[in-house]
């Protein structure tokens, strides 16, 4: 579990080493958010869970 006010983005992408840090985050923005599965979507991937059939 996150703790309050935790973004969850690893600290080694938020400490500033060299100018490829915002390119890092947007790679792990895009491996979380399309590649990680997540328990809101019960435990599917946002990719699996948007393809699933939605109900009519």
């Amino acid at each position: 579990m996150q703790q309050p006010g935790h973004t969850g983005i690893p600290q080694c992408l938020t400490v500033p080493v060299d100018g490829r840090r915002p390119q890092q985050i947007n790679e792990w923005r895009n491996d979380y958010n399309e590649n990680r599965q997540h328990s809101a979507y019960g435990n599917l991937t946002p990719n699996a869970f948007t393809a699933q059939p939605q109900p009519t």
